[in-house]
């Protein structure tokens, strides 16, 4: 019984000791560790700081200990996120990981520890100057025009803070210039849950989805876009721009026709108008949208261009009549129609083309289109001197 307990005894003293020694070999690995990767931190050396801080993740240390750990981990991943090789965008999927990589151990600094220690506040200083970091990288890169780096540094904001409007919308930029019509997307969701919804952001996920071949959702943006900001006409563009490319006239109408009850003597919205009408083939419309333009804007080059390119043609058209009369004078539509009427007709189409393009020559004397157009119906009316000086525009130029 006696040489149990004393066996007993011995065996206490044997675990004690060798605790002893383990804790003391672990604090002198530790103290070790932590002042290789501080240095190497200091040294811009983080591949070396990792080496030691990821053996220190075996042991059992102090509190203290597994804090500085994590926050030495936090600021080696921030080194190596920030790093020039994070501005290659071949290298997005290591760096996604640093960035992650540095958010996880900062925050598990933070989940571990009281906002009023130092370790707490230290870490959310460095959290936060992380955040600045990545998005002073970023708007640098924009600056730049390196749409696909400056993506990956606000993309890596988004996810640390989903709340900051500024980071969001260069995200959605950015996404949209690297033709990542998708993300953007989801950013612009973002933006208008945030309260920004601007006409650009509208305007922005019109386009988005007008590239993934979704025209109807892209109208519906625009609509959207309208009722909140009805004066705003870049997206009275945008909307007419949709349904022109899909020949959808009467939604176009409605957004132009909409926007003259708010102000019937819009220049812009006039011409559209007009050149709507022009593509439903109602002459008698475009031209009165066009003419109001004019008298809207007596410098509106685009309203003179447009009425006199009209009037062009239409003499034109009469004029194939006239080619083609033997055979036509003998059909039902023209039986009670003379000759000389529709002479008249092309010449005065043609007298009001001039009118028109004169005026839009001397708004632009270097615009080729109305040169031309000019010279094709100074030859039709046999104005040898006024055909001399455009072909000598046109030579001149």
């Amino acid at each position: 019984m006696i040489l149990n307990l004393k066996c007993w005894y011995f065996l206490v003293i044997i675990l004690f000791t060798n605790h002893y020694l383990s804790h003391a070999q672990v604090k002198k690995v530790q103290e070790k560790n932590l002042s290789i990767a501080r240095l190497a931190i200091n040294n811009n050396e983080p591949y070396k700081a990792l080496a030691s801080l990821n053996q220190l993740l075996e042991y059992n240390l102090t509190r203290e200990g597994e804090l500085e750990v994590m926050t030495l981990l936090g600021k080696t991943y921030s080194i190596l996120s920030l790093n020039d090789y994070c501005s290659d965008p071949r290298n997005k999927e290591d760096c996604d990981s640093y960035v992650n990589s540095t958010t996880y151990w900062y925050n598990k600094v933070l989940e571990n520890t009281d906002k009023s220690e130092i370790f707490n506040l230290y870490t959310q200083a460095e959290l936060d100057r992380f955040y600045d970091n990545l998005l002073t990288k970023g708007v640098n890169a924009f600056i730049n025009e390196d749409y696909l780096e400056a993506e990956f540094y606000f993309d890596q904001t988004f996810i640390m803070n989903s709340n900051d409007r500024v980071s969001c919308r260069y995200a959605m930029i950015c996404s949209e210039a690297s033709r990542h019509f998708e993300k953007a997307l989801t950013y612009s969701d973002r933006l208008l849950q945030l309260g920004y919804d601007s006409t650009d952001v509208y305007e922005s996920r019109a386009f988005f989805f007008e590239q993934l071949n979704k025209p109807e959702l892209a109208l519906n943006e625009v609509q959207k876009g309208i009722f909140k900001h009805p004066s705003q006409y870049s997206l009275i563009y945008r909307g007419v721009g949709i349904c022109i490319r899909k020949k959808w006239y009467t939604q176009a109408l409605e957004i132009l026709n909409n926007y003259l009850k708010i102000d019937p003597f819009d220049t812009h919205t006039l011409v559209a108008t007009g050149m709507v009408y022009e593509e439903l083939n109602d002459f008698n419309r475009a031209v009165l949208n066009y003419t109001k333009a004019i008298h809207s804007n007596p410098y509106s080059f685009d309203a003179y261009f447009n009425l006199g390119q009209i009037q062009f043609r239409e003499a034109i058209e009469n004029q194939k009549i006239l080619y083609n009369w033997s055979k036509l004078k003998r059909t039902e539509d023209f039986k009670n129609i003379h000759r000389g009427d529709i002479r008249k007709t092309v010449k005065f189409h043609l007298d009001q083309s001039v009118l028109n393009l004169d005026v839009a020559f001397e708004l632009d004397h270097e615009n080729e289109e109305v040169i031309s157009t000019l010279r094709n119906a100074y030859g039709l009316l046999n104005k040898s001197k006024e055909l001399k000086r455009m072909d000598d525009t046109l030579d001149n130029m």
